[in-house]
């Protein structure tokens, strides 16, 4: 039976599927990355069964949790336990977690809390890209953006206990940099890229032009950052166009803040990050283009080493502290 000394169950809140491992005192995972369909627009109740679900799942395998750590995105004031999105997880709006997740687990259970950029940050400090580097930024590309910074080897948070620094507001001509990196982003530019190159953006992966499903009206599931990785691996243009457009800005919104911390390199993840050998020259070039502010400098401009597990292996790392 496996031990239970210090065990804690890491669990990394994302808007589609909730992701979780049990980890030991040292702060590495004795188990696999397993993943829960989340319920961002469920009720309470169905939020919090997830949770139970997890708890039970881990217990089942004989290990009897001490603690649960938690990342999640913002805006969340992680010092209370209490979020403050309207945006998903509304039900959870100012609720004390801290308090609901134990009761809905049916025992004792001290829960801790971090922002998913900065458990993202610490894990690959600890032990992936950023590992051995004091002046580091990390930045996460999925649903939303994120972005993290450690300085001298700390972690910069807010009043909060988020990230002190915030980039995903910034203005990007009629969107926010949100809006232009992240998953929905790349979507976004992908069928502008292709509309302005006479293309259907809508078309699926593998079809040509002229074939019979340009004239009949076909039903077609959403378009995905997925499907736009898939056509830029297929050569596609405006498919790796897309993912170029969104490094520059990325990197054009960075690059003062990569000067004003001295950051010595940019660790990038989140399920965007699979295309990084098509983001990477974009940010790389937009770091590059000195405005009135101070250039970023000669920073080396990494992919995650682990993609899946950054987050809990950070949550791990926090909760041996």
């Amino acid at each position: 039976m496996p031990s239970s000394n210090g065990v804690s169950l890491a669990v990394d809140a994302g808007g589609t599927f909730m992701k979780y491992a049990v980890a030991d005192a040292q702060g590495e995972l004795l188990t696999p990355v397993r993943q829960q369909p989340s319920r961002p627009d469920g009720t309470i109740e169905q939020i919090m069964e997830v949770y139970r679900s997890m708890v039970v799942q881990a217990e089942s395998e004989g290990y009897r949790l001490s603690a649960m750590g938690i990342s999640t995105p913002g805006p969340f004031d992680y010092d209370r336990g209490t979020s403050l999105m309207t945006h998903k997880y509304r039900e959870l709006l100012g609720v004390d977690l801290r308090e609901a997740i134990p009761r809905a687990c049916g025992r004792e259970l001290p829960v801790r809390f971090v922002s998913d950029s900065n458990a993202f940050l610490l894990g690959e400090h600890d032990a992936g890209a950023g590992k051995g580097c004091g002046n580091l930024m990390g930045v996460t590309i999925g649903t939303g953006l994120g972005l993290s910074i450690m300085r001298e080897g700390r972690l910069l948070t807010d009043e909060r206990g988020g990230p002190r620094e915030k980039i995903y507001h910034l203005p990007i001509g009629d969107a926010t940099l949100e809006e232009t990196v992240s998953g929905r982003g790349i979507v976004r530019l992908y069928e502008q890229l292709s509309r302005g190159a006479g293309s259907n953006g809508r078309r699926r992966c593998g079809e040509k032009a002229g074939s019979e499903s340009d004239t009949e009206q076909v039903d077609l599931p959403p378009l995905t950052a997925k499907d736009v990785y898939e056509r830029a691996v297929l050569g596609e243009a405006a498919a790796s166009s897309a993912f170029r457009e969104a490094g520059l800005a990325l990197g054009r919104a960075v690059r003062e803040l990569a000067a004003a911390y001295r950051s010595e390199r940019i660790v990038i993840g989140g399920q965007v990050a699979r295309a990084f050998g098509w983001l990477e020259p974009g940010i790389v070039d937009g770091m590059r283009q000195r405005a009135d502010g101070p250039c970023s400098g000669d920073v080396q401009v990494v992919r995650a080493q682990d993609l899946e597990g950054a987050a809990l292996r950070g949550i791990a790392w926090l909760m041996r502290r």
